[in-house]
């Protein structure tokens, strides 16, 4: 197995630089990547969780040939040559995260690795946090950029109901981010406890991780930061976060009920930031395609060839051909993906991460008094089946994958996952909770 000592600290430097410098953190990934499979090409096969996404591969370059030789016709005469092009490139969104997923296991095997990794991932989000705080509360806005243009914080000014986006193109992608750092914060907080010094710094981490996720007024961040508590911290959380739930969903509900009297209106809006009450008032859903609508329409168009689908790009062409609005995406990545290379493809991925997460959760479930008790090695090891489940979570809402950063740290995490299913080495030597 490769010896990873000496390029632990340019994967974890790595890592710390992927949200604010994703071109340089690419560059160190990518040597990192190649060294891991020439090293270990030879267990490659042996490793029975490659084998789906091996599958997956040669379906998805079928599918890209299907679509050149024997495409479907798009709407708008003039868009079908490029479109079959645009299913070659979309393989690099797949392809290469399939290779991390086995070349970085060897830098995440041992607790103490994935401890490492935490802490890397946190301190790296910290400019992101600074970045979102100086754009929404003092209007620093970009884009920022560096190098040539290589490195670009696009720090968007906030128009109307938008959100805090910070470093990333839009809200709902560095809610995306934030959502995935989030487990780690409360993982990290309460492995360091003990010292105040160290209870105060990641209290204050995790609040602002915590503002972040709200002010970047994403329902499907909302969503993640909620489910996340619960799975990460068990049943015992609910005892107080389902009265805080309660009590923030009556202060919403008199800040957007019309019946209710306007100075009791006025107080709860005052207290309960304007981006967050906004998005659940009745005008913000007319004339927007709702997500169920969106969905039926895509189940349509995937009728025209489901095996092999019908192409990246296509979606937005066919949709607004039909129903006379633009909209990117199917906003469910299993049906974008099932759109762009076939359903089997997207059923082949899905299942397989599906069941390593499962794979994971089993492993650390025992039979205590007759009930199940779920037992980590560490909350920081939890952290990472909470992060990327959470992660599949919010793709089933809306579509974030296609940020390079997001799909890169994704995989990595599923990574991390995987080498937890790998019997425990002597340097894992981390104590249970």
């Amino acid at each position: 197995m490769i010896k990873t000592k000496n390029f632990e600290l340019i994967f974890f430097l790595a890592i710390f630089l992927l949200p604010t410098a994703g071109v340089i953190s690419g560059v160190m990934l990518i040597a990192l990547l190649i060294k891991s499979l020439y090293e270990r090409r030879s267990e490659f096969l042996k490793d029975k969780w490659n084998y789906p996404f091996i599958i997956a591969t040669a379906l998805m370059i079928i599918s890209c040939l299907v679509h050149m030789n024997y495409g479907i016709d798009i709407p708008k005469n003039g868009s079908g040559f490029w479109l079959t092009w645009l299913s070659w490139l979309g393989l690099f969104n797949w392809i290469p995260m399939f290779l991390c997923f086995w070349g970085f296991q060897p830098y995440l095997e041992s607790s103490k690795q994935r401890e490492f990794f935490s802490y890397a991932l946190l301190l790296g989000s910290l400019p992101v946090i600074f970045s979102g705080f100086a754009q929404y509360l003092f209007n620093i806005t970009g884009p920022f950029e560096t190098l040539g243009g290589l490195i670009i914080w696009f720090q968007r000014p906030i128009e109307g109901n938008g959100g805090l986006t910070g470093v990333f193109n839009a809200s709902n992608y560095a809610g995306s981010w934030f959502n995935i750092v989030w487990p780690f914060c409360l993982a990290l907080l309460i492995e360091n406890s003990n010292l105040l010094y160290k209870k105060f710094t990641f209290i204050l981490i995790s609040f602002s991780v915590f503002l972040s996720i709200i002010l970047t007024n994403s329902r499907n961040a909302w969503l993640g930061m909620i489910l996340s508590i619960p799975l990460l911290l068990g049943r015992r959380s609910l005892i107080w976060l389902i009265p805080i739930l309660i009590t923030a969903f009556f202060g919403i509900l008199i800040a957007i009920l019309p019946f209710i009297p306007i100075n009791l209106q006025n107080i709860m809006r005052f207290l309960i930031p304007d981006g967050v009450w906004s998005e659940f008032i009745f005008n913000q859903f007319i004339g927007r395609e709702g997500r169920i609508e969106i969905w039926g329409n895509s189940l349509k168009f995937l009728e025209a060839n489901p095996f092999f689908g019908i192409g990246p790009g296509s979606f937005p062409i066919f949709y607004e051909s039909n129903q006379g609005v633009w909209i990117d995406h199917a906003h469910n990545l299993f049906l974008n993906l099932s759109l762009n290379y076939g359903v089997p493809v997207s059923l082949i991925i899905f299942f397989t991460v599906l069941n390593l997460n499962l794979k994971l959760l089993l492993k650390n479930t025992t039979m205590i008094n007759k009930s199940l008790k779920v037992k980590f090695k560490s909350y920081i090891d939890r952290a990472w089946w909470v992060s990327s489940l959470i992660f599949i979570i919010s793709q089933f809402l809306d579509v974030q994958y296609y940020d390079g950063r997001l799909s890169i740290i994704f995989w990595i995490i599923l990574a991390g996952c995987r080498s937890q299913l790998k019997p425990i080495t002597p340097k894992d030597n981390n104590s249970n909770y």
